[in-house]
């Protein structure tokens, strides 16, 4: 298991990105296999809102 998020350009609006941040931050989702590991995440996407994905989904 992995999460992709993505989306958005540099300088452009982070709100979508936030978005989705956000329902993935509600969601809490578990990996199937073990649940003592987080599921990886990788954020690629508008550096501006790097910083505010990465506190809301830690």
């Amino acid at each position: 298991d992995m999460i992709l998020i993505s989306g958005g350009t540099d300088g452009g609006a982070i709100s979508s990105v936030l978005r989705l941040a956000e329902i993935l931050r509600i969601a809490k989702p578990m990996p199937k296999f073990s649940t003592s590991v987080k599921i990886p995440t990788i954020y690629a996407g508008n550096c501006d809102a790097a910083d505010m994905i990465r506190m809301m989904i830690s």
